[in-house]
């Protein structure tokens, strides 16, 4: 029963992901940075915004100082699971 309840959360972590480059890729291709689209018009709006850092664009066009990041934060948690 545990095994099966794990295949359905992978299934959805994968899902979740796919629709989520999905959408990306859609906005990337249909809109141009600043461009407002979709929503409640006079509630809420979609602006598309590239940021090239983190959270709150921390760290902004510092892609390879975000990569080290990363990479060393995966193989913390990796080691911490096994």
């Amino acid at each position: 029963m545990k095994r099966r309840s794990s295949i359905i959360w992978y299934i959805l972590a994968a899902a979740i992901i796919i629709i989520d480059l999905a959408v990306k890729r859609h906005i990337i291709a249909s809109y141009s940075a600043g461009e407002r689209f979709g929503g409640l018009p006079g509630v809420c709006d979609f602006i598309y915004v590239k940021n090239t850092g983190a959270a709150f664009s921390m760290l902004s066009n510092n892609t390879m100082v975000l990569s080290v990041i990363s990479i060393a934060f995966c193989i913390a948690a990796a080691v911490y699971w096994i």
